[in-house]
């Protein structure tokens, strides 16, 4: 028989009627906190040696954490955070910081893992996961506290992206390596308003890569790149099907082998400022994805660990379970570094 789990119990420096009703006041104030709050601090947070219930009273009042930044946000998840403290005394904020130009929009668009944007502060403020503290629930109760981050979508986004700091997976090196021309590509086009291959990849959700080894062991290695759109026409043909024809529309331009992807995405986004069929731009996408795993086979002939990649385009709603369990999601920011 599984034995009950045992109520928390103060410790007892707090456990007289004089802290009691402090303690009630907190919890009562928890119940309102959410992952995303905002705290405007002095510069820094000490221990409150009067409601520690960590820390020793008689040496509380010497621990402080430094913290220059005016405000700091709470990155704790809520169900953690809205715990009694006597449960749950600790949480994790870090400090909120303005970016400007290159920095603010690859961290908008969720290519800087470092930051995560606060969207009710201001488009150029984000959260600083670089530099986490852990701090009792008290420290904060005297501090002025807005949300930072208003509705179930944005607050959804945020705890997800506070989560990928800290998940993402540590590719192999030779996966690197195979990779980063790839990256390095993207990274350079992404913002170019000009660039036809950068705005084809604004409309990707996410990319996946899904080893022939979930242990990553064996040597050589072969690997898919899914590339996750939002649109239903990004459909490549099952095991089962024929290789489909082109479409009318396409056919003289398609048969012209190995076009380069710039050459591709050019096409792609013509078809867009168009009235293309789901048919047109199925094809468009899936001969744009051969074109990125020619690129990345080439890089792949002086890797010796990686036999063969291969980049799909999939629907996100064709994403199984088994896939994604299966699949890591992969980040460009590093990979697109020297």
């Amino acid at each position: 028989m599984a034995s009950q789990r045992q109520p928390p119990t103060l410790p007892p420096w707090l456990d007289d009627e004089e802290h009691r009703p402090q303690l009630d006041a907190l919890n009562a104030a928890l119940r309102e906190w959410r992952q995303g709050d905002v705290f405007t601090v002095e510069g820094l947070l000490a221990v409150d040696p009067t409601l520690s219930l960590v820390h020793d009273p008689t040496a509380a009042a010497s621990r402080v954490v430094n913290c220059d930044a005016p405000q700091i946000v709470l990155v704790s998840q809520t169900c953690d955070a809205i715990l009694p403290a006597v449960e749950r005394p600790l949480v994790q904020i870090c400090p909120v910081v303005t970016l400007e130009g290159n920095q603010a929009r690859l961290a908008r668009r969720s290519e800087s893992p470092r930051y995560v944007a606060v969207p009710d502060l201001g488009d150029d403020q984000f959260a600083d996961l670089d530099d986490v503290h852990t701090v009792e629930k008290s420290c904060l109760r005297h501090f002025p506290r807005t949300p930072g981050v208003l509705g179930t979508p944005a607050q959804r986004r945020f705890g997800f992206a506070v989560g990928r700091k800290f998940s993402r997976f540590p590719f192999p090196d030779d996966v690197h390596q195979v990779l980063r021309p790839f990256a390095q590509s993207v990274a350079s086009k992404y913002d170019r308003e000009t660039s036809a291959e950068g705005q084809v990849f604004h409309r990707t959700v996410a990319l996946r890569v899904a080893p022939d080894d979930p242990n990553w062991v064996r040597r050589p290695i072969s690997f898919d790149v899914l590339v996750l759109v939002d649109e239903d026409w990004a459909r490549t043909p099952t095991e089962n099907d024929d290789e489909p024809d082109a479409p009318p529309s396409l056919r003289n331009w398609a048969s012209v082998p190995d076009r380069a992807p710039a050459v591709i995405a050019q096409k792609l986004v013509e078809y867009y400022n168009g009235s293309p069929t789901d048919e047109e731009i199925s094809w468009l996408w899936n001969m744009l994805c051969d074109a990125w795993t020619r690129g990345a086979s080439a890089a792949a002939r002086n890797v010796p660990g990686v036999e063969a990649v291969a980049f799909q385009p999939l629907h996100i709603d064709e994403l199984k379970y088994r896939q994604l369990q299966a699949s890591d999601l992969l980040d460009l920011d590093y990979l697109s570094e020297e």
